[in-house]
């Protein structure tokens, strides 16, 4: 029997199934009330690495378990080595350019001015979108470091709440300075954020803001407040909105800036949520975090985020309860929550497929390798997640949306990159396949995904051509876990680079395809822990089929 057949078949066949439990599933689970108490151990430490952060070694979850849950909660609020922040280059508005070329361009005929502007502009464009790739990579690199997990996964969840996009806001300092408002403010106060986010030049632009004028009221910054920042469908009326917009005219920005266009408020009276007067944009926000609705809402967005299913309305009740009485801060919810046996219960751990930048930043920790964040931030694009540019307002689907078949066997070949089995010649073959499977998809979709593929490979080439390669010995590791057998080298291996355990027929498939392979070269079973190349490709090729596994897109 050829068992790396077995394996592939089984990687396959696993695309569409590759999902949580379902909910009668769940209901069989463990059943776990507010009050109970659990034991901390390598389970839970491992659940709250992954989903308070993206993942770690073997020996960080054994220091959280040392600690105990009240200390390991406590280590992810303590204050972090400060980092160095991105230096910022491009920071000017294409306007500004031109403004400053104004004279050279007086001495020029029409056909000279625009080419000059087109040139201009076309120079601008490739730079600014060089810096917003850079800071994707900046932001990448917090992540692999670990120096504050819990804050860069508290900035993504605001990123999918507040969202906005670079395609549309064309700005890179722009998308800086809104990221830089959330990172900075991500363990803080909700209420502030909302304060910030409707003056955010980025956020402004995104909306339409500068569209938003008395004589005729643009409601999309209006729509998005009450819809996904902050009530939720179904808890404002088409009113509301109306009022809402007419209170925010003359809200807009001007080369980079949050800008009052007096002349374009509207200074009426409205009625907004059932309060009247001449009310504006900060009126409309307090008004909106006077309701009770609006905790309720945050709760439920952070329920969703870091348990990865839909809680009760009376969890959403007492969460809401919680959010309200800190003020808006999000600490206390976050403690309260990462302390509940809810938390760590059988329909919660390993139930949520794993994103993209989840996926593969969380495989670098756990590999422990240290690959060019520009690998991971194309990786992620590649499998349907661009940081700073979502696909929509409502940002990223997320959970069942993550896999089909397409992006579940380009997670298999960016897992061989990180493990390094698989360089640019495997990957550009796989992708070109890949990109002919995505039968039923719109041509310009079909296109678009083959693009950023062919990025994606000439990429990985130019990581050959420097000479990366992952700085790892998988051999050594198992050995030094005390694994001498092909069972105890595959059991060593998921513990280390797994988030959940092995189901038994993966396990023993990757058992049958180590002993075979092992056999073919005539290495002996007692090998692991001596130098051999042929030992160490051989752990490699094993890591890769199991981060290819459906258990390894979970988490």
């Amino acid at each position: 029997m050829n068992h790396l057949h077995s394996l592939a078949a089984l990687v396959l066949l696993a695309a569409p199934t590759i999902l949580p439990a379902t909910r009668d599933e769940r209901a069989a689970a463990r059943s776990v009330a507010p009050g109970d108490t659990f034991e901390f151990g390598p389970r839970e430490a491992e659940h709250l690495l992954s989903r308070a952060g993206f993942g770690g070694r073997t020996l960080e979850v054994e220091e959280l378990v040392r600690l105990g849950l009240d200390g390991a909660v406590a280590s992810f609020f303590r204050p972090q080595r400060v980092v160095d922040p991105f230096f910022v280059e491009h920071d000017t508005t294409f306007s500004e350019v031109r403004r400053r070329n104004t004279d050279e361009m007086a001495e020029m005929d029409s056909e000279q001015r625009r080419d000059e502007i087109r040139r201009m502009r076309n120079d601008y464009r490739r730079t600014d979108r060089r810096q917003m790739a850079d800071y994707a990579d900046w932001w990448v690199e917090r992540m692999l470091d670990g120096d504050d997990p819990l804050r860069d996964r508290m900035t993504l969840f605001w990123a999918g709440l507040f969202t906005s996009s670079y395609q549309e806001v064309k700005s890179s300092i722009a998308m800086i300075e809104q990221h830089r408002l959330l990172r900075d403010g991500a363990l803080g106060s909700y209420a502030d954020l909302l304060r910030g986010i409707a003056r955010d030049p980025a956020m402004l632009e995104y909306l339409d803001a500068a569209s938003n004028k008395k004589v005729s009221p643009n409601e999309n910054f209006a729509r998005e407040l009450l819809e996904l920042f902050s009530l939720g469908e179904g808890h404002y009326a088409e009113a509301d909105i109306v009022a809402a917009a007419r209170a925010f005219t003359g809200w807009t920005d001007r080369n980079g800036e949050f800008r009052f266009a007096r002349g374009q408020h509207d200074r009426g009276e409205k009625t907004f949520m059932g309060v009247t007067g001449k009310l504006d944009g900060s009126d409309v926000i307090e008004i909106i975090l006077d309701q009770p609705r609006c905790a309720d809402y945050v709760a439920l967005r952070l329920l969703r985020w870091f348990e990865g299913r839909e809680p009760s309305a009376e969890r959403v009740a007492e969460y809401g309860k919680c959010l309200r009485e800190a003020d808006y801060e999000v600490r206390p919810l976050l403690e309260k929550l990462f302390t509940d046996p809810r938390f760590y219960a059988d329909d919660v751990v390993g139930q949520r497929i794993a994103g993209p930048i989840d996926f593969l930043v969380g495989h670098a920790r756990r590999l422990g390798v240290e690959p060019p964040a520009r690998l991971l931030t194309l990786g992620s694009t590649t499998l349907g997640q661009t940081l700073f540019g979502p696909p929509s307002v409502k940002g990223w689907d997320g959970d069942r949306a993550w896999i089909n078949t397409t992006t579940f066997m380009q997670r298999g070949n960016l897992a061989g990159v990180l493990v390094g089995t698989i360089g640019s010649r495997e990957f550009m073959s796989e992708a070109a396949t890949a990109a002919m499977e995505d039968a039923g998809a719109p041509p310009e979709m079909v296109e678009q995904r083959r693009k950023r593929r062919d990025e994606l490979t000439r990429f990985v080439g130019q990581i050959e051509d420097v000479g990366w390669r992952p700085s790892i010995n998988l051999s050594a590791r198992a050995a030094r876990a005390g694994a001498s057998s092909d069972a105890e080298v595959v059991d060593a291996l998921a513990q280390d680079l797994l988030a959940v355990p092995l189901a038994p027929d993966s396990r023993d498939e990757l058992v049958a395809f180590l002993r075979e392979e092992r056999t073919a070269k005539s290495l002996p079973e007692d090998a692991w822990g001596t130098s051999d190349s042929d030992l160490e490709a051989l752990a490699r090729r094993l890591a890769h089929l199991m981060l290819s596994l459906p258990e390894a897109q979970l988490q």
